[in-house]
């Protein structure tokens, strides 16, 4: 297993990070080891799985349909 050293980490970003280690229970190597491990790993987006959801949602919804003057009246407050 490597071994990295961090150098030049501000004493305001080290805190942090003790803080949230400390909330997840973790040390502060772990939280930078699993913070490391989260932002590196791969994030594949398959456009069309995340389009056939939304059209789903959009699906479900239904149509909702509003005059121009209701719109002009729920801008200037006058909310239902």
């Amino acid at each position: 297993m490597a071994t990295v050293t961090i150098k030049g980490i501000s004493d305001a970003v080290y805190r942090r990070l003790k803080k949230v280690a400390l909330a997840n229970r973790r040390s502060v190597n772990r939280e930078i080891i699993m913070r490391l491990e989260r932002s590196l790993h791969d994030r594949s987006v398959n456009a069309e799985e995340i389009l056939t959801a939304a059209r789903q949602v959009r699906g479900g919804l239904g149509a909702v349909w509003i005059t121009a003057d209701e719109l002009e009246a729920a801008k200037d407050g006058e909310r239902p």
